[in-house]
């Protein structure tokens, strides 16, 4: 990695949701691992106080989370070097998230933000008004799109689009998450390895009707993988995450550190994807469109460009992976008519 996540540009930020890993908030072995280092492929953490802690044991999961931000604080202060990945909290409701707020405000020296689970209409307003009204606007929000109101298709489109237009009137959303066994749960449906989400049906076009609406705002990450071990669980983990690249989505969500190493590569840009960019974004030349250095295809500086400062930035976060083929044409005048 040529840059680490917490150095990244305000605008930049977004590009952190390439690994991203769930861990229950009462997990309290997480903040050892993560001063020793020992999740260097971790982008963003979430510790979780919603589905991965039955209600009776919030009050106790919420105490060893806040041990473990306090643990966290502590090293941060006697290690200047020491850097974390982006934390997140996810919690329940809007109300949760009022409390949270006032609870864990002390720790927004490394402390992110928070995950509003099963966002939707119904709660879009309630939260629009707990961020808005924040004194800081240190904390980023992501919301998960995992509601049941999410699966009527006749009225899907236009539950996204009043979602679309209070998340672009919050302050501080980085991105969207896709909560993919929820939405599976609601129909009686798990994927086994061998399976993608792409393979049933009904999750496809809800993850098509997200895109669609939300994608030219904001950053929308896969759905989680929840196999890291037995037969095929990475050889899954790739298939699934490759698709999710090809439509539309960036970087996935994980429940267990195997799986992070396998989804950084998944993430990285090949190396003629990084060259043809780092060509359109350094555009000096009269013509405005002119063949790739090595590969093959047509670059256009006015329809690429998008494109182009998008894979830069993956680039530089996650790596390059491939080679250039240099047995390709290096000639970039101006395309020929075929």
């Amino acid at each position: 990695m040529n840059i680490h996540v917490r150095d990244l540009k305000p605008e930049e930020m977004k590009y952190a949701l390439g690994t991203l890993m769930y861990c229950p908030g009462d997990n309290a072995k997480i903040a050892d691992k993560l001063i020793a280092n020992k999740l260097p492929d971790l982008n963003v953490l979430v510790l979780c106080l919603e589905d991965a802690i039955l209600l009776q044991n919030l009050d106790h999961a919420t105490d060893v989370l806040e041990e473990t931000l306090i643990k966290l604080q502590k090293a941060v202060k006697e290690n200047k070097n020491l850097k974390l990945p982006l934390l997140f909290i996810r919690i329940r409701n809007p109300n949760h998230l009022e409390t949270s707020l006032k609870r864990f405000a002390k720790y927004r020296g490394i402390l992110n933000g928070f995950v509003m689970p099963k966002y939707d209409h119904t709660v879009s307003e309630q939260y629009k008004k707990i961020i808005n009204s924040m004194p800081y606007n240190k904390f980023k929000f992501m919301p998960i799109m995992e509601s049941p109101v999410l699966i009527e298709a006749p009225n899907r489109k236009k539950e996204l689009i009043k979602i679309r237009d209070d998340l672009l009137t919050t302050r501080g959303i980085m991105g969207v998450l896709l909560g993919g066994n929820d939405l599976c749960n609601y129909f009686g449906i798990r994927r086994s390895s061998r399976q993608t989400v792409y393979d049933i049906g009904v999750i496809r076009d809800i993850i098509s009707d997200v895109v669609c609406v939300l994608g030219k705002h904001f950053i929308i990450n896969g759905a989680i993988w929840e196999y890291f071990d037995g037969d095929n669980w990475a050889e899954g983990l790739r298939a699934e995450a490759e698709l999710d690249k090809l439509n539309g989505l960036f970087g996935k969500s994980c429940i267990h550190p195997k799986q992070l190493g396998v989804i950084r590569e998944a993430v990285k840009v090949s190396a003629i994807d990084f060259e043809d960019a780092e060509d359109i974004m350094n555009w000096n030349r009269e013509a405005g469109v002119v063949k790739g250095a090595n590969s093959g295809r047509m670059n256009e500086v006015a329809t690429h460009q998008a494109w182009a400062e998008k894979v830069y930035t993956i680039g530089r976060l996650y790596g390059v992976s491939g080679n250039v083929n240099n047995s390709a044409s290096n000639d970039l005048t101006h395309l020929e008519e075929i």
